[in-house]
């Protein structure tokens, strides 16, 4: 999946729809164990998609949560000279 993606724009991109799938897993498993509401329920069900069909808008929702692990990353981890290569905003 992300060996296909440029390398500028696969780190966050790749993070944005890991945490999409993420989403995915933990909403459905929310939505057949709690008492949800019915219109909450049929909200996400037009979000249980693949990441790249979602709309840019909707996409902006992970990529915030990506970039809070790429704030991590660059505060713990990886030097930002290394990382800057590989993030594209």
């Amino acid at each position: 999946m992300v060996a296909n993606l440029p390398i500028r724009w696969s780190l966050r991109e790749w993070l944005a729809e890991l945490e999409h799938r993420q989403w995915i897993e933990w909403s459905k498993n929310l939505a057949k164990t709690e008492n949800l509401s019915e219109e909450r329920v049929k909200r996400w069900k037009k979000l249980w998609i693949p990441y790249e069909k979602l709309s840019e808008n909707d996409k902006d929702f992970d990529r915030v949560w990506a970039d809070k692990v790429i704030e991590i990353l660059t505060t713990f981890l990886i030097p930002d000279y290394i990382l800057s290569r590989y993030v594209k905003k």
